[in-house]
């Protein structure tokens, strides 16, 4: 019994000799045998994992090959990620509403091994569940990644319906809106993203005309009066000159 969890698995091939291990060998039956009792001894994942390395590539003389890889084993699961109308634009995710005579796309991911599964899509309830179709997916890639669609009757009643997606292990449900007539999204402008019409603005031609200059006025002359070194001393000495004179004048006539 497999449980839950980290797996460890090997790609083990014989190589040339068409026999397992080297000194020690063992046909490809025997080989087969000898792992199947590895599990009915109760071993340890590490311990299983030398056994079986010792009895391969590790044994004296071997040309085996061997490849290892990891992955995580656990109960299957199926979810449904898109449900839109058909035509609804590249972009369109999530589970949104479909129009009455629409096409519903529905998309989803399972961990199933591709083409040997089977996924069953279904309206269960709804005001018409019993009006649509059911939906198959049996096709996916490695990746999980599936899809189907169904038609949306003209007929149905609009409202509220339930799709359940049944994979033969699990099942998964979303709730879907059937309306009368889907909006179609708008275009919204983002603030602050108009673009602004350039203005055209004039350019000046360049003339070849010379300036006229502009007279610039004739400053009047001034007189300047410069006052000489020793001039206050001069007058001075004149002035008793005088002064003396007159009184020799005044004292002759009398």
């Amino acid at each position: 019994l497999i449980e839950e969890g980290n797996v460890r698995g090997f790609i083990i091939s014989p190589a040339r000799d068409n026999a397992f291990g080297g000194e020690t060998q063992r046909s490809v039956g025997e080989f087969t045998t000898y792992l199947n009792d590895l599990e009915e001894r109760g071993l340890t994942q590490e311990q299983a994992v030398e056994l079986i390395r010792e009895a391969s590539i590790d044994n004296e003389g071997s040309d085996d090959l061997l490849v290892e890889t990891e992955f995580e084993f656990t109960d299957a699961d199926t979810v449904i990620r898109n449900v839109y109308a058909e035509g609804a634009g590249d972009n369109a995710s999530g589970v949104q509403p479909v129009a009455l005579g629409e096409t519903m796309a529905i998309e989803g991911v399972t961990n199933l091994r591709p083409d040997d599964n089977t996924i069953v899509l279904e309206m269960i309830r709804g005001p018409t569940a019993e009006n649509f179709d059911v939906g198959v997916a049996d096709d996916w890639g490695t990746d999980g990644m599936w899809s189907t669609s169904i038609p949306v009757p003209s007929d149905a009643e609009a409202g509220t319906y339930t799709l359940r997606a049944d994979d033969g292990e699990t099942i998964t449900t979303v709730m879907v809106e059937v309306v009368e007539q889907r909006e179609e999204p708008t275009e919204t402008e983002t603030p602050g993203e108009e673009t602004a019409t350039p203005t055209e603005t004039e350019t000046a031609q360049p003339t070849t005309e010379e300036p006229t200059p502009t007279p610039e006025p004739t400053p009047e002359p001034t007189t300047t009066e410069t006052e000489s070194p020793g001039f206050g001393v001069l007058a001075a000495a004149l002035a008793m000159l005088a002064a003396a004179a007159l009184l020799a004048m005044r004292r002759r006539t009398n």
